[in-house]
């Protein structure tokens, strides 16, 4: 674990860092009065060895034919009381794509894949926050965007698939901030793009934050 964390070390600006440096990474499976408005997603640094903050496109689901151990980078996230969309499936997927999970998990912890590539879903899911945002132009860096924040997304930074169970599960790391930079197509160009904009801590912590608040801001 102490290999994947270092080759997971947030690259990129110092401003940057030091922006997110107030917010510590959630921890607790779920918590009255607090959201980490996660989407259903595991990503790793592709293209790669980092992550680095600037106009990299980064892969954060892969469409049919290039995943790995029949996995896509998308997830089945716990069942969470709190979350009004509801347990397991497309729909729930759909549902935390365009909403967020507002439950938190654990660094550690091996979330299971979602069966199948979702590519409906997925380009659903998309194209309704591309749609929801005030700017909506597919293609451009975020230090090109001036929109209301509905292309950011907090994801689940893992190691690749572990293989185990009815289906392979991702370790998660610690959860990073991805700027939405195209809508999906169908079938093999189901991919979802982004930039990356830092890690929302340099190490997992058991503390727990309302984050989302303090990192809107940033984006203003």
């Amino acid at each position: 674990m102490r290999e994947a964390r270092e080759v997971f070390r947030c690259a990129g600006s110092l401003w940057f860092a030091f922006l997110l440096s107030t917010v510590a990474v959630p921890s607790a499976s779920a918590q009255a009065g607090s959201t980490c408005d996660l989407v259903p997603l595991a990503v790793r640094p592709d293209p790669g060895p980092e992550f680095v903050v600037g106009c990299t496109e980064y892969v954060l689901k892969y469409g049919g034919g290039a995943g790995t151990q029949g996995s896509y980078g998308s997830l089945d996230l716990p069942d969470c009381a709190d979350d009004p969309c509801g347990s397991g499936g497309a729909t729930r997927y759909r549902c935390d794509l365009v909403n967020g999970y507002p439950c938190c998990v654990d660094s550690g912890q091996c979330i299971p894949s979602a069966a199948g590539n979702l590519v409906g879903p997925t380009a659903q899911s998309i194209a309704y926050r591309f749609a929801a945002d005030t700017d909506s132009r597919e293609g451009i860096c975020f230090a090109q965007y001036n929109g209301n924040g509905r292309r950011i997304i907090t994801v689940l930074m893992t190691g690749p698939p572990q293989a185990g169970g009815a289906s392979p599960c991702y370790v998660v790391l610690r959860y990073g901030q991805f700027f939405l930079t195209r809508i999906p197509g169908a079938g093999n160009e189901s991919f979802i793009f982004a930039n990356f904009l830092g890690c929302t801590s340099a190490t997992p912590t058991p503390a727990h934050v309302p984050a989302w608040g303090e990192i809107k801001v940033l984006y203003r």
